[in-house]
């Protein structure tokens, strides 16, 4: 089973993927990033991307609804991931408002016309999937995986619930049923609270991958008991007193090894593609897709 932690407001920064990794995530997503304001705004490609040269396979997530916007943010971030993520499964009332999120699996040509152009823009093997939710009607979704499919995409992560859907059980029956009709690379996603639940769900869907939020960390770090109060601490100094009295560590949280990889987002289109080249060329995990969803285990 491919174990992918999936993208969390606030949660999945650089510090929490290197974590994660350690406990054996296999792909790492970063939160959702706003495109345009990536592409347009300094102070947002500062904020929203760091990385490092051990943070990898990593896979940058977007919100986006123009190509122009997509294009540009996954140019940007080409030379220092592995591929990009177009969002379609937000469904928070404010993504959707803007066009964002679960709103764009309205609009199938736009999905479609994004994940073609980045295919067209950067070569393999950076990858571009998407993130959806199921439709209500199966039909739909299955013409939307099988445009997504002959429109280049790596791969595709499932939540199996409808936008509408909140914390009802997912549907796993039209989860199952996506895998008879889509060639694709399938991520499951939805009601993985255990490792158990996760096996579940791989075996079940037939997929390659399950995506969870922090359920691959927590199942190995904390006990259950101690987790309500880990989730509630508030601040840095909270989580530092709380590692040092509950299990004797005490992190030195002034060393780093690792130094932070310097991200020129400024470069030409022709730098880009000359600096995302030499990136793959020399880089171990540049066929990570190939290696990780082909496996059987």
């Amino acid at each position: 089973m491919i174990k992918i932690c999936a993208p969390m407001v606030r949660y999945s920064k650089l510090q929490f993927r290197t974590l994660v990794r350690r406990y054996g995530c296999d792909i790492c997503f970063t939160p959702m990033i706003l495109a345009d304001s990536f592409v347009r705004s300094l102070k947002a490609r500062e904020n929203e991307f760091t990385t490092h040269e051990e943070d990898k396979p990593l896979i940058v997530q977007f919100a986006a609804k123009t190509v122009n916007d997509f294009v540009g943010a996954a140019e940007m971030v080409a030379p220092y991931c592995n591929g990009v993520d177009l969002n379609c499964g937000c469904p928070q009332r404010w993504a959707m408002k803007e066009g964002y999120g679960a709103d764009l699996l309205k609009k199938p040509e736009l999905v479609r016309d994004l994940v073609h152009e980045i295919r067209n823009r950067i070569p393999r093997p950076f990858t571009v999937s998407v993130k959806i939710r199921l439709l209500k009607d199966i039909r739909q979704t299955i013409a939307l995986c099988q445009v997504l499919e002959k429109a280049g995409a790596s791969f595709l992560t499932v939540h199996a619930r409808t936008p509408e859907m909140r914390n009802e059980p997912i549907d796993l029956d039209n989860l199952k049923l996506l895998r008879d009709y889509v060639q694709l690379p399938l991520v499951a996603n939805g009601d993985v609270k255990s490792l158990e639940n996760a096996e579940f769900l791989f075996k079940e869907s037939r997929s390659e991958g399950v995506m969870s939020a922090r359920v691959f960390m927590l199942e190995k770090i904390l006990p259950k008991k101690d987790r309500v109060l880990f989730n509630n601490l508030q601040d840095k100094s909270s989580v530092l007193e709380f590692l040092e009295n509950y299990y004797n560590i005490r992190p030195n949280i002034q060393h780093n090894s690792v130094q932070l990889t310097k991200c020129n987002f400024d470069m030409s289109y022709v730098q880009h593609r000359k600096r995302y080249i030499n990136y793959w060329e020399d880089d171990s995990f540049s066929n990570f897709l190939g290696n990780i969803f082909d496996a059987n285990s």
